[in-house]
Parts: C-alpha cells; sequence; structure tokens
C-alpha cells in the first residue's frame, strides 16, 4: 500500500500550486469572493490532507497489499500510475492518477488538478480554471456547496477511518 505516498504527494503538489494561485490573488487585491472560494479550496485540500495522513499506519501493516479490504468497508486498489481508496456505503472515493486527485461522494465530485478544478453535481459538469476569477465568482456557490458538502464528509470518515486503523492494530496483537 502507497496511501500515503501515493495520494499524499499529488495532494501537496496540488495544494502548493492552488496556495500560489491565492497568494497571488491577494497580494493582487483581487475580489474578496474569488479569493473566499479560493480559501475554501485550499481548506478542503489541507482537510483531505489530514485525510491521507491517518492511512500511515495501514501503510506499514499492509506494505505489500496492492488491492482488497484493509479494513470493515475500505477498500484499496493500486496499479501503475492509479491509486484508489474507496469506503462501501456510503461510497466514497478518493483516488489520483499522478497529477489529479479526485475526491466523489453521493452525487458530488471534484476532480483537482494545479491550475482547473472539474466539478460534478449530478448531472451538471463543468471544468473551471482557477486563474479565471470571473468565472469562479459565476460558479462560486456551485463550487462552495460541492467543497462545503465533501470537506463535511471527509471530516466524518477520517474518524471512521481512525478506528479502522485502531481495530487492525488490535486484530494483529
Amino acid at each position: 500500500m502507497i496511501i500515503t505516498n501515493g495520494l499524499g504527494r499529488p495532494i501537496e503538489r496540488i495544494y502548493g500550486a492552488v496556495r500560489n494561485i491565492l497568494e497571488r490573488a491577494t497580494d493582487e487585491e483581487r475580489d474578496k469572493r474569488y479569493i473566499q472560494t479560493l480559501t475554501e479550496l485550499t481548506s478542503f485540500l489541507s482537510i483531505l490532507r489530514n485525510f491521507i495522513n491517518t492511512c500511515t499506519y495501514l501503510d506499514t501493516v499492509y506494505k505489500d497489499v496492492k488491492y482488497g479490504r484493509i479494513c470493515g468497508r475500505w477498500i484499496y486498489t493500486e496499479d501503475i500510475n492509479n491509486i484508489a481508496l474507496v469506503k462501501l456505503n456510503p461510497r466514497t472515493v478518493i483516488s489520483s492518477d499522478g497529477s489529479n486527485i479526485k475526491v466523489s461522494y453521493k452525487n458530488r465530485t471534484i476532480v483537482i488538478s494545479g491550475k482547473e478544478l472539474r466539478l460534478t453535481i449530478n448531472n451538471y459538469n463543468d471544468v473551471i480554471n482557477l486563474d479565471d476569477e470571473d468565472n469562479i465568482i459565476l460558479k462560486r456557490s456551485l463550487i462552495l456547496n460541492a467543497i462545503g458538502s465533501l470537506k463535511s464528509h471527509i471530516n466524518h470518515i477520517t474518524n471512521d477511518f481512525v478506528l479502522c486503523s485502531k481495530f487492525v492494530r488490535q486484530q494483529l496483537k
């Protein structure tokens, strides 16, 4: 298993890229709605980073595992460039292909690369350039709605994943 590195590295890279865009927007004193939306996106990435950091113990325990159920309702799979961590019921997917990070829960999906955000809510799909201030402001409510829902869910499953790690620890004793 390479959850911490395989998912953590793209998150760190993307977090740095979004943070640079945010700092540039703040330095240029751009619209506060644009800055707030970028701030929420960096906050989401920070929460996602904290979640991935809870996987450290499982990475050491399941060092040679490439796929399978790791505990409870959690399934892990990896191949050459793709890594996916899936929780069954409620379906949650956190995956990466090395350059993008994808987080999906219920009817919301966000795919983030360094410069763009792909957003899916129900049947609505959009690709939003993070440097495009006007487009971010125009679609701000959709972005904040999706990010808010995913942030809340990631916070919730972080506790579940910590319990999962403790369960594995107890089973190995």
